[in-house]
Formats: C-alpha cells, sequence, structure tokens
C-alpha cells in the first residue's frame, strides 16, 4: 500500500488526545468516606469490571475515528510503483499533449481548432479509469507543463485543460512529444501520449526524430487526434518591411506588404490598407492575380508625423484564420541625417566635383527644402576631411576621392566597426598600390584593379540582393539600359580583421565579373563599386532609376536599429535606456485589448545602464512602453508570427505510419474496451478513500451510541 498524500499521516498523532483526556479523568477521582458507603461496596464491586471494560472500548472507538480520518486524507492506494520508477504510477499512464499554436486558431465558421482540440480532450478525459495517471502539455514551438508528470487528480488535468488558451507561436510538435516520451520513460503499466491538435503539416518538420523516439521506446504508444481534417483556405499577410530607404519625418516612405495566397484559388480584389500608429489607414492597394501557393510584394505610401518609434500595422479583410489577417511592423524614425561625400575636384565649384550626380541623387528635392529632407549630404576634399568629423556621419562614400591622410585611415576601421557605412567608387584619383596599404586590405571586399575601357552592361534580372529587389517586377522599371564604358575590375579579398565578414557579390556584369561586391565589418557595412557614377564612366547617374538607386544604396549600408523592434511571439524584449531611469515603474499596453497602461514591472541596472526586460509577449501585435501613464510612450516594439504558420495544410492521417484506427474525439474503441474487461480485486484510491469516509462516520454513530448509553446506565 502506499499513499497519494502521506503528509496527512501526520495526523495520527493525534490519537494521543483522547488517550490523554482518559487518563487525565482518573486524576479527577475525589475520596469521601460517608456513613452509607459500606452498603453500596457490594454493588460498585459488582459493576466496576462492566464500567472500565466500556470506558475502554469507548476510548479504543474515539482512537479509530482520528486513525480513520487521518489515513483517509492520506489517500492510500494498492497501485504498485514498479522497480526503477519514480512518481506514482497506475495501470495506465497517460501523457496528454494539446497543441495551442496559432494555426489551432482557423476556424471552420462553427468553432476554431482549438476548441475543437479541447472539446476532444476532455473527452478523452472524462473516459479515462479510475486506475489512470495522466499529466498534460501545452505545446507550440514550445512546450509549457501545466500537469508535467501523471497525476491520479484527473479532476485537476480536466481543469487545466479547460483554462488553457490559445497562443501565436509557431508550431513544432518535436520538444512536446519529446518531453513526454522522457516523461512516461519512469513509469510502468500501459504508456501512451495522445496528441490533440489541427496536424499542421509544418509541426511534423522534424517527423525522422519522433519516429526514432518511437522506435527507441516500443512500450510507449503515440497517438494523434486530428481536429478537423485539411487546413482552412487562407490569405496571409507574411512581411511587412521598408524598400531600403531610411525613414525621416514628413517624408513619403515606401512600405513593402508582402502577402502569401495559402488557397487554391487565385486572389483578385482584395484590399490592403496601411496606417501608422493609431490612425485611420492612410495608404491602401488592391492585391490582383495572386496565384493559389504566390507570394508578392505590395507597395504603400506612408509618412510619418514625427521622431521616434511607430507601428506600422498592415490589414486584409478577414477570413478563417484571424493571425494573419493584420501585421504590426515598429520602425524608428530619425531627424535628419547626414553623409560624407569625399570628392575630387576638377575647378573649384562645388558642381564640378566627382560626387555631384551622387548628392543630387540622395537628396533630390529643391535647396529650399533641402535642410528638412531626411538625407543632408556634405561634399568635400580628401584634404578637409579630419578623423574627428567622423563620427558626425552614418555613411562615408569616396567617389573617385583622392587618397585620405593617415589619421583618417586609422580612424576608419573604428568608425565603420561601430556601425558606420562605406561605400567605394574608385575611379582615376588613386593607383592600384592606393589600395594595398592598411587599412584597405583589411576593409574591402574586393580590390579594385587598373581602369580599363569598354562597353559593359549589368547582369539581368532576378536580382537576389535586396539592393536591387526593387527591379525584379518590370512595373518598376529596368536596369538593363545602363551601360559602363569604363570599369575597375574586382578581385574580392579574404581579411585578417576578426570583425570582418565574407566578401558577398552583390551585382555581377553580363560577363560574371563582380560590379558591387560587400562585406560586413563588425556592426557595419562596406561596398565596393567597380566604376564612378559619372557620365565619362557610365551613364547610370543620367538613368531614372539611378535615384531610388542611391536611396536603396544609403538604407543598404546603414544600420537599422529596429531590427531588435520585431520579435517572435514568446521572445523576451530588451531595451537600456539612460541610468536615471533604473528600478524605475514601467506601464505598458499590449494586444489585443490595447487599453489604458497597466503596470508591468520594473527596469534593472545592468552595466550601467537602466536595463527592461519584457517576457510577457505572447499575443502579436503592438506594444507600448511608458514610465508615466499621461505622457507618450518610451518605446514600442511589435510581435509578429511566423510566416510559415500561415500556410494550414495538414499533414495526412498515417503522418506517424502507425496501423492504428483512425483517431476520434475521446478514448479509442480498443482502449474503452480493455478498459472495460479489465478487473482486479484491489481496490482504486478513490475507492478507499471512500470507504474509509463511510467506515468513520460509522464508528462515530457507534461510539455515540456507546458514550449515550454508558451515561444512563452510570445515572
Amino acid at each position: 500500500m502506499t499513499f497519494l498524500a502521506p503528509a496527512a499521516l501526520a495526523g495520527l498523532a493525534a490519537i494521543s488526545i483522547p488517550i490523554a483526556i482518559h487518563l487525565l479523568n482518573k486524576f479527577r477521582i475525589k475520596e469521601v468516606r460517608w456513613a452509607a458507603m459500606s452498603f453500596l461496596a457490594a454493588a460498585v464491586a459488582k459493576n466496576q469490571r462492566r464500567i472500565q471494560l466500556a470506558d475502554l472500548l469507548l476510548l479504543l472507538l474515539r482512537c479509530a475515528i482520528i486513525a480513520l480520518l487521518a489515513l483517509a486524507f492520506a489517500r492510500p492506494t494498492f497501485e504498485k510503483l514498479l522497480a526503477g520508477t519514480t512518481g506514482a504510477s497506475g495501470e495506465r499512464n497517460v501523457m496528454v499533449l494539446l497543441d495551442q499554436s496559432g494555426s489551432m486558431g482557423q476556424s471552420d465558421g462553427v468553432e476554431t481548432r482549438f476548441d475543437a482540440a479541447r472539446k476532444d480532450a476532455l473527452d478523452y478525459l472524462e473516459n479515462l479509469g479510475n486506475d489512470t495517471a495522466a499529466g498534460l502539455l501545452l505545446v507550440s514551438d514550445t512546450v509549457s507543463a501545466s500537469v508535467p508528470r501523471p497525476s491520479n487528480n484527473l479532476a485537476l488535468v480536466r481543469r487545466s485543460v479547460e483554462v488553457a488558451r490559445q497562443s501565436d507561436r509557431g508550431t513544432n510538435f518535436l520538444p512536446g512529444i519529446l518531453q513526454a516520451f522522457e516523461t512516461l520513460k519512469t513509469y510502468g503499466g500501459t504508456r501512451e501520449i495522445v496528441l490533440f491538435t489541427d496536424n499542421q503539416s509544418l509541426g511534423w518538420d522534424q517527423l525522422d526524430a519522433v519516429h526514432t523516439l518511437m522506435k527507441e521506446n516500443p512500450g510507449i504508444s503515440l497517438r494523434v487526434v486530428p481536429a478537423g481534417s485539411d487546413g482552412e483556405q487562407n490569405l496571409a499577410i507574411t512581411n511587412i518591411d521598408l524598400d531600403g530607404i531610411w525613414p525621416s519625418v514628413n517624408t513619403p516612405v515606401k512600405a513593402m506588404v508582402q502577402v502569401t495566397n495559402h488557397t487554391s484559388s487565385p486572389v483578385n480584389g482584395v484590399r490592403i490598407t496601411l496606417a501608422v500608429d493609431d490612425q485611420p489607414a492612410s495608404a491602401e492597394n488592391i492585391i490582383n492575380d495572386l496565384a493559389p501557393g504566390g507570394t508578392r510584394r505590395f507597395p504603400l505610401l506612408i509618412q510619418f508625423p514625427g521622431p521616434g518609434v511607430h507601428l506600422v500595422t498592415a490589414t486584409i479583410p478577414a477570413d478563417r484564420l484571424g493571425l494573419d489577417n493584420t501585421r504590426t511592423f515598429a520602425v524608428r524614425v530619425s531627424p535628419p541625417h547626414s553623409t560624407l561625400i569625399v570628392e575630387t575636384r576638377r575647378q573649384r565649384s562645388p558642381l564640378s566635383g566627382t560626387g555631384f550626380f551622387l548628392a543630387q541623387a540622395l537628396a533630390p528635392v529643391d535647396p529650399s527644402q533641402a535642410q528638412n529632407f531626411y538625407l543632408q549630404p556634405v561634399t568635400k576634399t580628401a584634404s578637409q576631411v579630419t578623423a574627428d568629423e567622423l563620427a558626425n556621419y552614418d555613411v562615408i562614400f569616396l567617389c573617385d576621392a583622392e587618397p585620405l591622410s593617415n589619421d583618417v585611415k586609422a580612424a576608419l576601421p573604428d568608425f565603420i566597426k561601430n556601425g558606420g557605412g562605406l561605400v567605394v567608387f574608385p575611379g582615376n584619383s588613386t593607383t592600384v598600390a592606393t589600395y594595398e596599404n592598411a587599412p584597405w586590405g583589411d576593409l574591402l571586399p574586393a580590390l579594385p584593379g587598373a581602369p580599363h575601357d569598354g562597353l559593359f552592361r549589368w547582369e539581368s534580372p532576378p536580382y537576389a540582393h535586396a539592393l536591387l529587389g526593387l527591379w525584379n517586377e518590370s512595373a518598376n522599371g529596368s536596369l538593363q539600359a545602363v551601360q559602363t564604358t569604363r570599369i575597375r575590375p574586382l578581385v574580392t579579398a579574404q581579411s585578417n580583421a576578426p570583425e570582418a565578414g565574407e566578401p558577398n557579390v552583390v551585382l555581377r556584369l553580363d560577363t560574371r565579373e563582380p560590379a558591387i561586391v560587400e562585406r560586413t565589418f563588425g556592426k557595419g557595412k562596406v561596398m565596393v563599386f567597380n566604376t564612378v557614377p559619372l557620365p565619362e564612366w557610365t551613364n547610370f547617374p543620367l538613368h531614372p532609376a539611378f535615384v531610388a538607386f542611391a536611396q536603396r544604396l544609403y538604407g543598404e549600408v546603414t544600420p537599422r536599429p529596429e531590427e531588435h523592434l520585431n520579435i517572435t511571439p514568446g521572445e523576451a524584449f530588451t531595451h537600456d535606456f539612460n541610468i536615471e531611469l533604473a528600478k524605475k515603474e514601467y506601464f505598458l499596453t499590449s494586444p489585443p485589448s490595447n487599453g489604458e497602461p497597466r503596470s508591468s514591472g520594473y527596469t534593472e541596472l545592468t552595466d550601467g545602464q537602466a536595463a527592461l526586460r519584457i517576457t510577457d509577449t505572447e499575443a502579436t501585435g503592438g506594444y507600448r512602453v511608458y514610465f508615466d501613464r499621461s505622457a507618450p510612450s518610451e518605446i514600442a516594439f511589435a510581435v509578429q508570427s511566423p510566416a510559415a504558420e500561415s500556410d494550414l495544410a495538414a499533414a495526412p492521417a498515417d503522418v506517424l505510419t502507425r496501423d492504428a484506427a483512425a483517431p476520434i474525439a475521446g478514448v479509442p474503441e480498443a482502449t474503452k474496451t480493455a478498459a472495460a474487461t479489465k478487473t482486479s480485486w484491489l481496490p482504486s484510491a478513490t475507492d478507499l478513500w471512500l470507504s474509509l469516509i463511510i467506515l468513520t462516520a460509522a464508528v462515530a454513530i457507534l461510539e455515540l451510541f456507546l458514550a449515550l448509553r454508558a451515561s444512563r446506565a452510570v445515572a
């Protein structure tokens, strides 16, 4: 016999209470002698033995009542623990896995897959016998152990299923299945794992590992109970980003909304809208001719009213899965940026400089509006540039520049390593030997050779790099008319600097020679071209696409601070503030309600900074952080569902390659039959508890009856 609540056995110590009372009552008897005592002596002697037996019987009954109550609350059971097991084990041990991933929100118009799976799980638990122990794991791309080990308290498991809620996470069944196998390895009896899910194909990406677990543990069965059959038709927003341009205040920015058609028919006439923060939608586009299984990016123009972090939300009409009908993107909007163009001037006028066309393309606005434009290029010659001023710029363009001073060259590696960008257009002002000296050998991803004349064209699309992605669609024009008459051939170079990444060819000539090569260097990036944006070298500065190309080039080599502002469900959001905000209470608004800011914690002091860490990020959408509820938010971020979660295709019913009957809601018929025919003369824990309570009540009634009778006899 074992006990499910052995701590209750401490109540057996209370048996000493009636014994102590019995002994104390003996000392309360006082002897009083009086004249008629002799006449009663014979009668007392005759009844004394009967009275003592009655008192002893009442004492035993009172002790028995306390002992039975203690045993009842200790919940004894005859279920045997096998050698080598840990924890309680019945004749049957089950781990229930309930899928709570984002795809479980798909609806058939009546209920969601999650609601259906929860009902199936409750029916299954309701039909389990008293000899069964069950545990519960909530699975998505992670595991939440509601009832981590099999428990005989099935009411607790059912309640845990009832209060379970769907999340917006991705799907991966392996972690949950692995944890269930590891748990049941330590148990005896019949062991099984039952997964209640929509059976999304995405969840079985690691099916081989699941098969390995099944082969290694033949004594543990694994079943899948699908909620619904095939996945629903779904049109999804799967990404939002900005089209290469650094966002600035009151400057039109092209946002690219990616839509994927997970339906069986083409999509036409579907409206996409885009809104900034809590404002009404300010841009829209129409989806047409999006083929089944196709993905396309749709441009929408927006403007940001001020600096700071803004939340951009794209929306399409509602369908069977609400998770991906909206998607929010957090972006930091900054004041105007300064960029440096180092050029060579043929005459004293800046208009004669080799960086003239590039400067006009970076700031293609009227001079009267230039101070409000997000890019403010500064042109200088190499002799005018000092090492101290590099920190004032985000990007440095060397446009057929003469050799820089030694101080400036020595400062360049740190400038780039800390997040700056460097773009080199080698022209006639530098020789091959110039780039063979430090620091160029470690910085440049390719070394330019001697100038070479000819007629050169760029390769045809599609282009793999984001810099050129705009021209993968014919509606945005073509780069095939770009001709170059003079180049400096590029030879990719390896770097010995630990911060340097591998060279990457961004664009090639139609002869397959590199035209643009890039490399990351610490937090920054370096790009090298094989020509100069001057008409005597190439017609590109006169091409209609040159302005857009220059804008995208700036955005490509500038680090994007918003990268950490967009996270996946469950991922912790972290941000550093000035030290004066350390240990300060913060307030949060979060989806789906986004109501009044609520107190959510305090910042921490880490490495001399105030560190904010938010872990409750299960819901997708925009979040805002406040230190003063009545003031604007200090920071905002967005939680985005994994794009793959929008593909609702279901795996085949025999995905586990098991010769099992089709899963049904509740217990499988084979299991029900086995449970019905299985008999045992040993009572279950529940049966024993009820029997002990009934026996305790019977003994208490008997004690009361005998006590009343004894008191009347004495009277």
